[in-house]
């Protein structure tokens, strides 16, 4: 299924995305820290900057934990219903994630749009990369619940519910 491509190269993307933001947060941290309480002299920009990807990082992981069906959830509800049952709720699940996703994709693109032209105080970019992060996470969010949700009827066997 092409969408289940779609779905494994992306996430590839992300995980990849996610290391290097990461990385550089751990490394602009550490330089942070050196700088202010080894030299006096710290970076005016770096705990915005810091936050931003921090930003980046928690709405792209949302969007992996959507992709692994990880988040949290009530088991014992779930183990309670039979097979069928267990398909109706997933495909409800689903149902409302695909609604959120969307809502979090337009609100995101909508909020994007009227920040442009605000800026951050220290660094300067534009707050609507802090919305960016959100639109991304949404649209990544859809596609993966969209995958999600088709697998219940196309392959049952992999689907949620023989988890």
């Amino acid at each position: 299924m092409i969408i289940k491509k779609l779905q494994e190269f992306t996430s590839e993307i992300v995980k990849r995305v996610l290391a290097v933001i990461l990385s550089l947060m751990l490394f602009l941290t550490f330089m942070e820290v050196v700088l202010r309480y080894v030299f006096n002299n710290p970076i005016a920009w770096s705990e915005e900057v810091t936050l931003v990807m921090l930003i980046w990082y928690g709405f792209l992981a949302m969007a992996l934990g959507v992709k692994d069906d990880s988040h949290m959830s009530l088991e014992f509800f779930y183990g309670i219903f039979s097979e069928n049952g267990k398909k109706v709720l997933d495909f409800i699940r689903h149902v409302l994630m695909l609604a959120f996703s969307t809502l979090m994709t337009y609100y995101a693109l909508e909020l994007a749009r009227t920040s442009i032209t605000k800026y951050l105080p220290a660094s300067k970019i534009s707050r609507s990369i802090l919305y960016i992060a959100m639109l991304i996470s949404g649209i990544l969010m859809f596609i993966y619940t969209l995958v999600h949700l088709i697998s219940i009827f196309v392959n049952p066997k992999e689907s949620e519910v023989t988890k």
